[in-house]
């Protein structure tokens, strides 16, 4: 992996504390178009969709003012390699296996998972498949296999499709059938297109309750915020680039953006996000061991 520096904060005064030192040489690559992959945060498109990206960055900007980051989405996928590549500041995304195995190859630090929500499995009106008797999450994605009811995947290597691909291995089934599509796209996208079609889709709870009222579709099972099932269960981990990739301007960035969000800062806008009225998210607690940080912080 090439070792490239890159400057990826504007330019302000020298704040103290959270938010660096010296930053007053800071170039200004927050001026270049978000799409060329050297915006400062890159977040996971189900926490854009749901509006809780802006309300994070709202969190940093309060916090560190002169770095004011602008959420672009990506999929995981996308938002590791773009740490890999040292093209951004800090990526938030929720694919767990794929962050550690990221930390482990020294293409990202620093990881700490800081919020929480849970995936859902919807459908259309009056669950045609029966998903909803089922007893935990494989089985209701059985139920639907099972039914030749129509599912729709993202395909789009997100942490949603990682966990859409581990509930399909825990049921045992292949879902290659003429019943299984790939829209390719964000989680919102796939919503409409599955709302549309009369598909059931793997969705985070942020995304639906954000999206519920324009999409002919219902919460076919779930097992809740509060003590989701471990298949069901989404944790979100804001990372930062290999030091080595990025220049002492990027490395500032990227632990100011990390502190905030893993702080009381990041912990209270979690606590006060509502989509559509409803708890959609809560921040991390820190006796869930499965919560507990796996990170290498230079």
């Amino acid at each position: 992996m090439p070792t490239r520096r890159r400057s990826v904060i504007a330019a302000g005064g020298g704040l103290l504390g959270v938010c660096g030192v010296g930053l007053s040489t800071l170039s200004t690559a927050g001026d270049r178009d978000p799409a060329s992959g050297h915006s400062r945060l890159v977040v996971g498109t189900t926490l854009y969709d749901s509006g809780l990206a802006e309300e994070l960055a709202a969190a940093v900007a309060e916090t560190c003012p002169h770095l004011a980051p602008a959420p672009v989405p990506r999929g995981t996928g996308a938002a590791l390699r773009a740490l890999a590549a040292g093209d951004v500041a800090a990526a938030i995304v929720h694919h767990p296996r794929a962050e550690r195995r990221a930390v482990a190859t020294g293409d990202a630090v620093d990881r700490r998972p800081f919020c929480v929500n849970d995936f859902l499995l919807v459908g259309p009106p009056g669950d045609p498949a029966g998903a909803a008797d089922a007893t935990d999450a494989a089985a209701a994605f059985d139920e639907v296999a099972a039914a030749g009811e129509r599912f729709l995947s993202r395909g789009d290597d997100s942490g949603t499709h990682a966990r859409e691909r581990r509930i399909w291995d825990a049921a045992d089934r292949d879902s290659h059938g003429d019943w299984y599509g790939e829209t390719g796209s964000s989680m919102g996208e796939t919503l409409r297109i599955a709302g549309s079609v009369g598909a059931y889709t793997l969705v985070d709870r942020g995304t639906f309750l954000a999206r519920r009222g324009t999409v002919d579709l219902e919460t076919a099972f779930a097992t809740g915020l509060d003590s989701p099932s471990e298949l069901l269960r989404n944790v979100y981990s804001v990372l930062r680039p290999p030091p080595d990739r990025v220049d002492e301007a990027g490395v500032a960035a990227g632990r100011a953006i990390a502190e905030t969000l893993a702080g009381d800062p990041g912990r209270e806008a979690v606590r006060g996000f509502r989509a559509d009225g409803e708890r959609a998210y809560r921040p991390v607690e820190g006796t869930d061991s499965s919560d507990r940080r796996r990170s290498v912080k230079p």
